[in-house]
């Protein structure tokens, strides 16, 4: 007990300085694993209203130089390092990589892969409950990311019991978790779609660089930005 307080010291101490971000994905996205202790009696702060950040600034910070899709540009190193950063974005997701999306991205999806995203990235001026390690998401920043990184808002807002994600007076509260990847996306091929998209195939390696799974995937190119239109198992 005594061991989960101090750690629950330390993470609101690092809440308050840096951030301490841990960069998984290199240069064009940065991602941060958070490891937090939810089992203490730490007393509540006030909650102070988010402070939601101009989306288009940050978009222009975030966004490579992006070309058009062209024969050429499959065979672009350049752009297969852009790829695979963002599709990086999606495989360190605490939600969106855990099932199989076969059938496509549904707008389920998308909500639980905003929130984990910004629970990871974005959380630094939002609303945290200290007592019960919750932060609260507003579903205004979700709508902005399903649209950012899926090209689609989010219209249909609601709990989501599985995961412990609970709606209310437009805010989710994510509940404080800790995760690891075990695998690392490296791109296997890259190829233009028939809508000229990207289809890109992504193979994981184990900590022993043995492939585990792959998944094909197709990004779009949109206003300057990949967009990610599918993504799933390649099967046997």
């Amino acid at each position: 007990m005594k061991k989960q307080i101090i750690i629950g010291l330390i993470f609101l101490l690092v809440l308050v300085g840096t951030g301490c971000k841990q960069s998984v994905t290199g240069d064009i996205y940065t991602e941060t694993d958070v490891t937090i202790s939810s089992d203490t009696n730490v007393e509540t702060n006030d909650l102070q209203e988010p402070s939601l950040v101009d989306e288009n600034a940050q978009m222009d910070e975030a966004t490579p130089d992006i070309g058009p899709i062209t024969p050429e540009s499959v065979n672009d190193q350049e752009v297969k390092d852009q790829l695979l950063s963002f599709l990086e974005t999606f495989h360190y997701n605490i939600f969106f990589s855990q099932r199989d999306m076969t059938d496509g991205i549904t707008e389920s999806d998308r909500t639980k892969f905003a929130i984990s995203y910004i629970y990871q990235n974005e959380y630094q001026e939002l609303k945290f409950d200290t007592t019960n390690f919750i932060l609260y998401v507003p579903k205004e920043r979700v709508e902005e990311i399903s649209q950012k990184f899926f090209g689609e808002t989010v219209s249909n807002h609601g709990s989501f019991e599985e995961e412990k994600i609970v709606y209310e007076d437009g805010f989710y509260l994510m509940p404080a978790m800790d995760t690891e990847w075990n695998e690392k996306p490296q791109i296997y091929s890259v190829e233009i779609d028939e809508d000229n998209s990207y289809r890109v195939t992504i193979s994981l390696y184990n900590s022993d660089l043995q492939p585990t799974r792959a998944y094909r995937t197709v990004v779009a190119v949109e206003n300057n930005r990949y967009i990610l239109k599918a993504y799933s198992l390649i099967k046997n």
